[in-house]
């Protein structure tokens, strides 16, 4: 019976959902919807939680079930983390938490991976930087008070900001905000004048505060350079700037890295070039006076102008603008001809200039080729300019490169070509007449038209447009007739013309091929033409190179093939007879389809379409299998017909593997596909190529891999059983786990995912650690597992150095870490490469330099203070600065920013000259 056969998983598996105690799904009241959990594959699949809305990340993943389902409850388990961990939220003192009011939302300091995670004060509205990188909670968090805490560097350092005197904050009413002058790891760092207004460049860099902030003023300084240089100004006498009321832009001519440096003229309005850069000031700035000085050339070289004889500039009236002729480079270069009106060119550049300048009259000169070349031109017989009233436009003709050159006839209307550039010029301009000359062939040639008789031109009124035929290179060519609308091709072109043009008549001449070729059609036997009705359009068969060429089939209807181009015409076209001719294979193989046997076409009624098996080319080809609904591939290809065509039949083949292959089936025992009832779908495991190839696990939910390779099926098919087979490897590999001892993995309650230790290509490949929270780096690589995973156990063991390294803190006296309240993250200093390397004092906000570098630890850190101390140099050399007498620091008032007269470098006072103010 098949009819109302359960579907639902709980209809065949309510005795599994029942007896089911881990979890105990009656009891828990769980889904009865079985596919929410298992799988047909594998029914025992574990359960996935990731695909919950809880799902399990870092230590979550290793806890066991009942530590959160506590009862076999599963629904409306919490899932807040204060939920499982508020006994942890009220225990904590180190912040305390219950008395902080901190937040209950665990996940803003704490994660599932490491729940002792140190807390990130960089996610805060206030990062750490700097000193307070260092700095103990509790000098900021007073009392365990996280809320309200001040962030204003002005709410800490209050009293730094009152007590200093240099200079006196408080008194200079200098901005709280500390940071503009302070940083958090340098506090005491120089004030950085560059983010002023006034920022320092040049000797202002070196020199002395209280030269420009008096009395520790800072407010109201003036920055203009005339504040502080305005003696400077009064007193220069080269030039005298007061008297002659230079600008008190100081900055116009000098600079704060070279106060003496020269006057720029090229910032002005008159930049300085050529001779003038080596010219004297007071050659132009007569007295000293700067203001109103001319800066025309005619100014100061009027005399120069006024002196000038050849050309005489004066006499001439020539432009007082002498950059048209002269340069600051060379006063004395010669004119520039080229800038004018008139540029000169070819011999005009040899001529001298009294030639056109007669006199040295510059103005007025004419600048016509005949202004000075009329001579020449009323002189000039061949051809007779004056005579033939020829263009007094000379460059028509003419150039100043070569006044001689011969007249360009190409530019005229009548450009010249083939024989007429060899032609004499009175040939054609009889008489030295060049106006009017006829253009027209035939007005030359007129002679040449009427006396021709071959053809006789006259007679037959042949057109006097004599480029039609002629040519100017050769006047005797050839009648081209392809430019005519008959072009001769073929035989065509070997005809002699009166075969054609009879009697000399060129009009009228017919073109069609049945003009000249009516004989001819009408004497074909071979095939009949007239009897036929063939067509008169002869180019249908026929051509101009070879008029016997055969009919050309391929243009027809029925373009010939394969056997059809070697067979003779009347066996198609019976009788000479041409329309009509039957164009289907059966029309004429007929007799061959009714004949055939193998297979009897006629008794199984197959297509009288013969190009389905047949071709033109091979008319007893093998039938084309590929191209039916059932392609041979493989061992089909080889297989007789008669194998699946019993008795001549094609229709209703069967098409299945199983319908030829029943027998193979039900015949196999290995594995016995009748009794498993294996897919009768024979393509899921065999081919056409190779019937008995293996099966391709790989295509099934579980694929192969590693040694499941190699493994023979029946290790996992046991009894020949293919459905249901376990895919977990805990499956199989219980046994593996059990006897596992180190680790053991059933104590330590291990997973049974064993996937995330082990791989089917190396069982017992060692733990990738550096897949943990926890991975491993420099002597933790060699340590061994037992000494951090004391007696087995792998949960909850603790990742902070300290955690094993706390006996090391505790026992360092050099320096003592426990004593002087050493921070316990011990990656600051040490690294698991080198747990003893060298502190280095560089990544710190001091680093060492000169001098610093050989002192001792001892030596600053004395009191065992390491956070907090001072790191200017006064901090630690206030005795050297008082007690320094040549000269006496304090009572000259010195700055205490050491660093500016000392090198730590050689640790040695640096030679200082003092110059005395200027008086």
């Amino acid at each position: 019976m098949f009819e109302g056969t359960p579907s639902q998983c709980i209809d065949c598996h309510l005795a599994d959902y029942n007896g089911t105690s881990d979890p105990d799904h009656e009891a828990a009241q769980m889904s009865t919807a079985c596919l929410e959990c298992h799988t047909t594959s594998n029914w025992e699949a574990t359960f996935d939680h990731q695909a919950t809305a809880f799902p399990l990340t870092g230590q979550h993943v290793q806890t066991a079930c009942q530590q959160c389902h506590i009862g076999g409850v599963f629904e409306g388990t919490p899932s807040q983390c204060i939920d499982c961990h508020l006994a942890d939220y009220n225990g904590t003192s180190d912040p305390d938490h219950e008395a902080a009011q901190m937040s209950t939302a665990c996940l803003e300091c704490h994660t599932t991976s490491n729940w002792d995670a140190t807390f990130d004060h960089q996610t805060t509205a206030f990062p750490l930087t700097g000193q307070h990188v260092q700095t103990a909670c509790q000098q900021c968090h007073i009392g365990g008070v996280f809320e309200g805490t001040p962030s204003q560097c002005i709410d800490c350092h209050l009293a730094d900001y009152n007590g200093t005197t240099d200079p006196d904050h408080e008194a200079a009413q200098m901005s709280t905000a500390c940071l503009e002058c302070h940083t958090t790891s340098n506090w005491d760092a120089s004030f950085d004048h560059q983010a002023t207004a006034f920022p320092l460049t040049g000797q202002h860099v070196q020199t002395a505060c209280q030269q420009c902030h008096i009395g520790g003023v800072f407010e109201g300084t003036p920055s203009q350079c005339i504040d502080c240089h305005l003696a400077d100004y009064n007193g220069t006498s080269d030039p005298d700037h007061e008297a002659t009321q230079m600008s008190t832009n100081c900055t116009q001519c000098h600079t704060t890295t070279n106060w003496d440096a020269t006057f720029d003229h090229q910032a002005t309005a008159f930049p300085l070039t050529g001779q003038h850069v080596q010219t004297a000031c007071q050659q132009c700035h007569i007295g000293g006076v700067f203001e109103g000085t001319p800066s025309q050339c005619i100014d100061c070289h009027l005399a120069d102008y006024n002196g000038a004889t050849d050309p005489d500039h004066e006499a001439t009236q020539m432009s007082t603008n002498c950059t048209q002729c002269h340069t600051t480079t060379n006063w004395d270069a010669t004119f520039d001809h080229q800038t004018t009106a008139f540029p000169l060119t070819g011999q005009h550049v040899q001529t001298a200039c009294q030639q056109c300048h007669i006199g040295g009259v510059f103005e007025g000169t004419p600048s016509q080729c005949i202004d000075c070349h009329l001579a020449d031109y009323n002189g000039t017989t061949n051809p007779d300019h004056e005579a033939a009233q020829m263009s007094t436009a000379c460059l028509e003709c003419h150039t100043t490169s070569n006044w001689d050159a011969t007249f360009d006839h190409q530019t005229t209307a009548f450009p010249l070509t083939g024989q007429h550039v060899q032609t004499a010029c009175q040939q054609c301009h009889i008489g030295g007449v060049f106006e009017g000359t006829p253009s027209q062939c035939i007005d030359c040639h007129l002679a040449d038209y009427n006396g021709t008789t071959n053809p006789d031109h006259e007679a037959a009124q042949m057109s006097t447009a004599c480029l039609e035929c002629h040519t100017t290179s050769n006047w005797d060519a050839s009648f081209d007739h392809q430019a005519t609308a008959f072009p001769l091709t073929g035989q065509h072109v070997q005809t002699a013309c009166q075969q054609c043009h009879i009697g000399g008549v060129f009009e009228g001449t017919p073109s069609q091929c049945i003009d000249c070729h009516l004989a001819d059609y009408n004497g074909t036997t071979d095939p009949d033409h007239e009897a036929t009705q063939m067509s008169t359009n002869c180019t249908q068969c026929h051509t101009t190179t070879n008029w016997d060429a055969s009919f050309d089939h391929q243009t027809t209807a029925f373009p010939l093939t394969g056997q059809h181009v070697q067979t003779a015409c009347q066996q198609c076209h019976i009788g000479g007879v041409f329309e009509g001719t039957p164009s289907q294979c059966i029309d004429c193989h007929l007799a061959d389809y009714n004949g055939t046997s193998d297979p009897d076409h006629e008794a199984a009624q197959m297509s009288t379409a013969c190009l389905e098996c047949h071709t033109t080319s091979n008319w007893d080809a093998t039938f084309d299998h590929q191209t039916t609904a059932f392609p041979l591939t493989g061992q089909h290809v080889q297989t007789a017909c008669q194998q699946c065509h019993i008795g001549g039949v094609f229709e209703g083949t069967p098409s299945q593997c199983i319908d030829c292959h029943l027998a193979d089936y039900n015949g196999t025992s290995d594995p016995d596909h009748e009794a498993t009832q294996m897919s009768t779908n024979c393509t899921q495991c065999h081919t056409t190529s190779n019937w008995d190839a293996s099966f391709d696990h790989q295509t099934t939910a579980f694929p192969l891999t590693g040694q499941h390779v190699q493994t023979a099926c029946q290790q996992c098919h046991i009894g020949g059983v293919f459905e249901g087979t376990p895919s977990q490897c805990i499956d199989c590999h219980l046994a593996d786990y059990n006897g596992t001892t180190d680790p053991d993995h059933e104590a330590a309650q291990m997973s049974t995912a064993c996937l995330e230790c082990h791989a089917t290509s190396n069982w017992d490949a060692s733990f990738d650690h550096q897949a943990t929270a926890f991975p491993l780096t420099g002597q933790h690589v060699q340590t061994t597992c037992q000494q951090c995973h004391i007696g087995g156990v792998f949960e909850g063991t603790p990742s902070q150095c300290i955690d094993c390294h706390l006996t090391d803190y505790n026992s360092s006296s050099e320096p003592d870490h426990e004593a002087d309240h050493f921070p316990t993250t011990c990656q600051a200093c040490h690294s698991t490469s080198n747990w003893n390397s060298t502190f280095n004092h560089n990544n710190t906000g001091f680093p060492l330099t000169g001098q610093h570098v050989q002192a001792t630890c001892n030596q600053c850190h004395a009191s065992g203070q390491y956070d907090g101390l001072p790191t200017t140099c006064v901090s630690c050399h206030v005795a050297d600065y008082n007690n320094t007498d040549e000269p006496d620091h304090q009572a000259a008032g010195f700055s205490n920013q050491c660093q500016t007269c000392h090198d730590e470098q050689l640790g040695r006072q640096l030679t200082i000259i003092i110059i005395p103010a200027s008086p």
